[in-house]
């Protein structure tokens, strides 16, 4: 396992010994370097230094994409055999066929000083590419080798339309054709010669037709990726794991998997889990802990069973409703300042306001749903706003030690409230599978996510994630991205329940039947009229 997180990955082909020996030459290759291979090596020692922290540039990305981190691999600054468009590049070497095969990166000279070679690529994107060839050293698979490099590629543009070519090859004979079609176009003006305009037409036709057929190539290809992708997020739930697992497959395991369901995906990884090292790394790694979703599709979450609702029926629900006038403002009298914890095992809720409820339990504090700000929206200046202020002061707030999530609406994840959570209590926080990067990136640290059922140890508590029918989204275009749910809280034969916002579904009943009867049950109850809103939400 610690040679795959290298990026040390067993060819298609190779044998157990061939990787065992693979495996403890490269971890040792920059040694070997000054002692052998000088007589090989393309480049003079002298003009091409090995930058450690130049390389983790690289590192860091590609661990992100394919959980491989590839910190032995020897980096030289050359400019030997690199055409203008070139950046960089692998070199993959083996002395003989009995020596084991081992690569060295190359980047342009002037990259060891500069982050950027041109006006488009960054010195970290170039690295990040030639490492995704590193872990792929064995594999002699080229239908879907540049398309993986490329996903390494901050810019959309370049991660789809790059590969076009999928060897230096096909990309000196484009060319090639474009330099040939311009010099008969050049003659043809010169010579006023027929035979050159027919040559240059011709040359022209060809070449058009050579890219269209790239083109088509391309988007077939991108096609088959795609779905093989969205099959294997189906089975992990997990964008990184199935991003590892297709890094790590042949072509024709990617086009065979376009084809396949998810079940018959996991059944195949499973046949071959005993046979192959390379099946063995993957399984173990990626696969041996998870199962087929009943709720995801490899893109979306989804309730189970789903629910559907149109837009014409949103427009229907939007004409009936007679919304009453919405106040001002309601003044309020704050609860006294709660304990900073309650002793031994009594249980105190203070209700604060929406779905934010503290739950002291012994001497843990827990917040679910936290929302102190003004409004619960994506701006500051517009959006519902709050009528009265919170059953608490922020301030007097005791220590919080886990804050629960229930989905990613701008009324149950508020990140102003969950930056100032996390400033001054540094609490862990507990939310559905999908929200953990999108909360990383917004400064909060010491995240977990679960998938429904799924529970986790934390301050001698038991927290389960359950399912609940409703939905997540924060914006147009992340409808149902990230997964919704309810907890269970549970502390020996005790549990609290809190629901997050569901509509009424079988899922009270499963909960009833696999825990029993809570000590206390928090439920999100609302006013919807027509029943539209039934559907997600539990009302009167």
């Amino acid at each position: 396992m610690e040679s795959n997180f290298e990026g040390l990955i067993p060819g298609p082909a190779e044998s157990d010994q061939s990787f065992t020996e693979r495996v403890a030459y490269c971890l040792n290759l920059n040694s070997q370097i000054t002692q052998e291979l000088l007589q090989e090596f393309p480049f003079a020692v002298e003009e091409s230094p090995r930058s450690a922290n130049i390389l983790k540039e690289g590192c860091q990305e590609i661990q992100k994409l394919y959980d491989i981190f590839p910190t032995w691999v020897p980096l030289f600054f050359s400019n030997y055999k690199l055409l203008p468009w070139h950046g960089g590049c692998t070199w993959i070497f083996q002395q003989t066929d009995d020596y084991p095969a081992y690569p060295f990166l190359q980047l342009r000279k002037n990259l060891q000083n500069s982050t950027h070679y041109g006006k488009f690529y960054t010195r970290k994107e170039l690295i990040a590419h030639e490492l995704s060839h590193i872990g792929r050293m064995r594999f002699e698979e080229p239908i879907f080798e540049e398309i993986l490099a490329y996903r390494s590629s901050p810019s959309s543009f370049r991660r789809f339309f790059g590969p076009i070519v999928q060897t230096s090859t096909e990309s000196l004979i484009f060319v090639f054709l474009l330099v040939l079609v311009v010099a008969l176009d050049i003659l043809t003006l010169e010579q006023e010669s027929k035979t050159f305009s027919y040559l240059s037409k011709l040359g022209q036709l060809f070449l058009i037709s050579s890219l269209l057929y790239a083109l088509i190539r391309l988007c077939f290809r991108q096609y088959q990726f795609k779905v093989a992708l969205k099959n294997l997020r189906q089975i992990v739930l997990n964008k990184t794991a199935a991003d590892a697992i297709i890094y790590r497959l042949t072509d024709a395991e990617i086009i065979n998997f376009s084809r396949l369901s998810p079940k018959e995906i996991y059944a195949y990884a499973f046949e071959r889990k005993d046979s192959s090292l390379r099946w063995t790394l993957i399984y173990k790694a990626y696969l041996s802990k998870h199962r087929l979703s009943d709720h995801y599709d490899g893109s979306l979450y989804h309730n189970n069973p789903p629910t559907k609702r149109s837009f014409k029926d949103f427009i229907h629900w939007m004409w009936e409703s007679k919304p009453r006038k919405w106040p001002e403002s309601i003044p309020i009298s704050q609860l006294a300042k709660p304990l900073t914890q309650i002793n031994d095992d009594h249980l105190r809720l203070t209700f604060v306001n929406h779905a934010t409820i503290l739950i002291q339990w012994g001497n843990i504090n827990i917040l679910t749903d936290p929302i102190w700000s003004k409004r619960c929206s994506p701006f500051s200046w517009m959006g519902p706003k709050r009528v009265h202020s919170p059953g608490i002061c922020f301030e007097d707030l005791p220590p919080i030690h886990l804050v629960l999530l229930s989905h990613n609406h701008y009324d149950h994840m508020d990140i102003p409230t969950l930056r100032r959570i996390q400033a001054q209590h540094h609490p862990k926080f507990i939310t559905g599978l999908g929200n953990k990067n999108y909360l990383k990136k917004k400064g909060l640290k010491d995240i977990d996510e679960l998938d429904w059922w799924e529970a986790i140890k934390a301050n001698n508590f038991e927290i389960i994630f359950t399912p609940a029918r409703h939905f997540s989204m924060r914006n147009l275009f992340n409808k149902n991205k990230t997964l919704w749910g309810g907890f269970i809280i549970r502390k020996d034969l005790e549990w609290i329940y809190f629901a997050g916002d569901t509509g009424y579904a079988q899922v009270f009943e499963k909960i009833k039947a696999r825990f029993g009867s809570p000590r206390i049950s928090l439920l999100p109850i609302g006013a919807y009229e027509p029943r539209y809103g039934a559907f997600s939400y539990v009302s009167f």
